[in-house]
C-alpha cells in the first residue's frame, strides 16, 4: 500500500518542483499510515537542465504528524 501511495501521488499530475512531490508524498503517507508517526522522502533526478558536472539534483523533504493537520 506504501508503493502504491507512493506511485499514484507522482503520476496523477505533474509537478514543477521535486520538493512538492516530495511534500505530497510525505503528506499522503501520514495522512493513509495512521501508525507512521514521521516520513522521510529522498528524491534524485538524473539529467536535470543545470548547468556544469552533475550526477543528479535531489531534496530531502521530512514530515511528521505536527506538519500534517488530522482530517
Amino acid at each position: 500500500k506504501l508503493y502504491e501511495t507512493v506511485v499514484q501521488t507522482a503520476t496523477e499530475r505533474r509537478f514543477k518542483l521535486m520538493e512538492a512531490l516530495g511534500d505530497q508524498m510525505a503528506r499522503r503517507v501520514l495522512e493513509a499510515f495512521e501508525g507512521v508517526t514521521a516520513v522521510r522522502i529522498e528524491i534524485r533526478k538524473p539529467s536535470v537542465p543545470i548547468p556544469g558536472v552533475l550526477s543528479h539534483a535531489g531534496c530531502v523533504i521530512f514530515r511528521d504528524r505536527q506538519d500534517v493537520p488530522a482530517p
